[in-house]
């Protein structure tokens, strides 16, 4: 995903871990995804970890260079993340979900897509 906000461009691989998983495998492209190709870029690795409660943990993709490719733990990742960006999604995400609750059961991915996701 790519997108402009506050004079940055930013890039962000946007990953999920379901529920019972305590690991997540960061890959290659995964990296190469959200490395910042310009000083005006901003890379982030985003996951949303489906454990209880649920949570999001963006990391800037600098300090996932340092840590390296393959399997780290939640608490690991979660100890990386930019801890207020994630909690400002976490937020975001709960109050959405509650708002849209019973709009998103009843649609598929392509309809959330094109109505939330796409809709300008």
């Amino acid at each position: 995903m790519e997108f402009d906000y506050k004079n940055k461009h930013w890039r962000l691989e946007v990953e999920f871990v379901p529920p019972s998983r305590v690991d997540f495998e960061v890959k290659d492209e995964d990296i190469e995804a959200t490395k910042p190709m310009s000083e005006w870029d901003v890379g982030y690795f985003a996951i949303l970890d489906c454990n209880y409660p649920v949570n999001w943990k963006l990391i800037d993709t600098k300090k996932l260079i340092l840590e390296g490719l393959g399997f780290h733990g939640l608490n690991k990742l979660g100890s990386l993340c930019d801890s207020e960006l994630s909690a400002k999604c976490t937020n975001w995400s709960a109050k959405f979900f509650t708002e849209h609750e019973s709009e998103i059961v009843a649609k598929r991915y392509p309809g959330i897509c094109k109505d939330y996701v796409l809709s300008e």
